[in-house]
């Protein structure tokens, strides 16, 4: 029987958070279902912690709405601390899943590291920026450097491709490829792997801001990995692969 909780013990708890929910509220008035308040209903321990933001908790790190995967919190301020410490020193490690379009890829592993820039109506993107970029798009930039590892990218064939109709090869396109790319970060920027991977013309399947946005089909992308100490021990959690189309399989 499946349950979001993915893992959960007397210091944290990880939740698998469905694409189109919120990690947390925007503010004090902000009235929406969020994962966070699914959490604090299954352990309310994590109202005792005081975190980035007040309204955050024991909330660790934020994934976009339109992401899927896993999500932690801590349970105790010990532990939320000993987490933040090891996210400024790059050492809280977070993995993630894309399928993508592409006629063409470099072959991995590899990394890519830029600065980014608010981009877009309402700075609703972000774009990438590197020393070639134009200087409008340099004096905007912030001045820190995140990176996104590119560790394996594979072709997929129809064969193993989602069955359902919205993932099919024909809906999809088939002058270009179905890949599946696994990427890490060890210090995350809003929408840092999805821009990323479009500028690296690896475009996430129904990304609506920066990939290929196709009728019917959500964005492929998902949070899958997380690597993280606690006072007690490192933990290593991963999403089943089955649960990324929990309509499918």
């Amino acid at each position: 029987m499946y349950t979001p909780i993915i893992y959960q013990d007397s210091n944290v708890i990880v939740y698998d958070k469905p694409a189109g929910m919120p990690s947390a509220p925007i503010n004090a008035n902000d009235t929406k279902i969020t994962a966070l308040s699914k959490m604090i209903e299954i352990c309310p321990d994590i109202l005792s912690v005081q975190g980035k933001k007040q309204i955050e908790y024991g909330l660790v790190h934020r994934i976009d709405t339109a992401t899927r995967g896993l999500l932690l919190a801590a349970k105790n301020q010990e532990t939320f601390d000993l987490i933040q410490k090891d996210q400024t020193e790059g050492k809280f490690v977070k993995f993630y899943t894309a399928f993508c379009l592409s006629s063409s890829f470099k072959k991995p592993p590899f990394s890519i590291s830029t600065r980014f820039r608010p981009f877009g109506p309402h700075k609703a993107k972000v774009e990438p920026v590197t020393k070639d970029s134009g200087r409008a798009a340099l004096k905007k930039s912030g001045t820190k450097v995140y990176t996104t590892n590119i560790l394996d990218i594979v072709p997929l064939n129809k064969s193993q491709l989602p069955s359902h109709n919205i993932y099919s090869y024909e809906n999809i396109q088939t002058h270009t490829q179905v890949l599946r790319v696994t990427c890490k970060i060890n210090q995350g920027y809003r929408h840092q792997v999805r821009a990323h991977l479009t500028f690296l013309n690896l475009p996430i399947i129904g990304d609506k801001l920066y990939g290929k946005p196709i009728e019917n089909i959500p964005m492929c992308f998902f949070a899958t990995g997380l690597t993280f100490n606690t006072p007690e021990k490192k933990i290593n959690i991963t999403l089943p692969e089955q649960l990324f189309f929990p309509d499918i399989f």
